[in-house]
């Protein structure tokens, strides 16, 4: 199992001689969860940078029965392409943001910081004005007041592009 994640993080980065397709920016939701904090939904922007490189600025908002968290994630990524269609991608991120905790006895507030990374794949076609995005982001959760200090989200993602 660790080498399938290694190969699927590590894909993009083998673009087969291809371009990914041009295109501008994209402001989307994705929805998901992880095994920390719940699930919820991400507001998301992205901005190309270069041909193969771009920044992927998302605010993910995760509930559970009994806490809620908010953050401002960050990501360089790489892509890679394996078809006109379908992209790749992968890079580190960083991030930071707020939790909200109740339990019996009291309500516990605190700060998030993290360091992690995503990989994920998108379909996009010129018959659709938005892409198709499945990402996948492992996060280690350096400060916190509640949880583990490792998180795994799953999204799924509609990203429409201008």
């Amino acid at each position: 199992m660790k080498k399938l994640i290694w190969l699927f993080l590590l894909f993009p980065l083998f673009s087969f001689g291809q371009v990914p397709m041009e295109k501008g920016s994209q402001l989307g939701i994705r929805v998901g969860g992880g095994i920390n904090y719940g699930s919820g939904f991400d507001l998301s922007y992205i901005k190309p940078i270069g041909s193969i490189h771009r920044i992927d600025i998302t605010m993910p908002f995760r509930f559970d029965g009994k806490s809620t968290s908010w953050q401002v994630n960050g990501y360089y990524e790489i892509q890679g392409s394996l078809n006109d269609e379908v992209t790749l991608f992968v890079g580190p991120g960083v991030g930071f943001g707020a939790t909200w905790h109740k339990d019996n006895l009291s309500d516990n507030y605190g700060f998030i910081l993290n360091l992690g990374a995503v990989a994920g794949i998108t379909y996009s076609t010129p018959k659709l004005p938005f892409d198709i995005d499945f990402s996948m982001r492992p996060t280690f959760v350096t400060v916190n007041n509640y949880d583990g200090v490792f998180n795994l989200d799953f999204t799924v993602g509609f990203l429409y592009r201008f």
